[in-house]
């Protein structure tokens, strides 16, 4: 009898450590809202404007709403280009892992979506490195990349793997 509570309690950790890390009510709860902003520009999640990375061409604010499991976020405006939110996780020194984290984002989110959603993925080299894009278009066609409502990438800078979701809006 006490074997079989030792195997029990084993596979029930295994199930509950194999688990998404994402899979959640409140990442699929937060998610929505940001998306649901999108379509408004993203004015209800700004927050305090910030340093832009390319100033002349963007305006960056803090973003109000960091999803769960994010580390920071900032929304980007452009006259150019739709509006964004830039999602930013924490890096790690393995690749496997950001993959995995990766998956188990894109997974997360094609739940949330809780309508069809399709997906276009594509990996290319930078010399050795790998960069990985994974764009999630409205519906089950695969529209030009500029139409996307999100990306997910992976990809790596100074001996770091880093894994961010960009949630794409609509122009005020």
């Amino acid at each position: 009898m006490k074997r079989l509570v030792v195997i029990v309690v084993v596979l029930y950790t295994y199930c509950l450590s194999a688990q998404s890390e994402f899979s959640a009510r409140a990442f699929y709860t937060d998610f929505n809202k940001v998306i649901d902003e999108a379509s408004k520009g993203f004015v209800a999640l700004m927050g305090e404007k910030r340093n832009s990375d390319f100033p002349g061409l963007t305006s960056e604010y803090e973003v109000k709403l960091i999803l769960p499991l994010a580390d920071s976020g900032k929304i980007v405006l452009s006259s150019h280009a739709r509006p964004y939110v830039l999602y930013f996780f924490e890096p790690s020194r393995s690749r496997l892992k950001i993959d995995v984290k990766g998956a188990d984002l894109r997974d997360a989110m094609t739940i949330a979506f809780n309508r069809p959603v399709c997906t276009r993925t594509e990996t290319v080299l930078s010399g050795e490195i790998p960069i990985s894009n994974t764009w999630f278009f409205e519906g089950t066609s695969e529209l030009p990349k500029s139409m996307a409502i999100c990306l997910v990438s992976v990809f790596s800078r100074n001996d770091l793997y880093y894994l961010t979701l960009q949630i794409n809006g609509e122009k005020r």
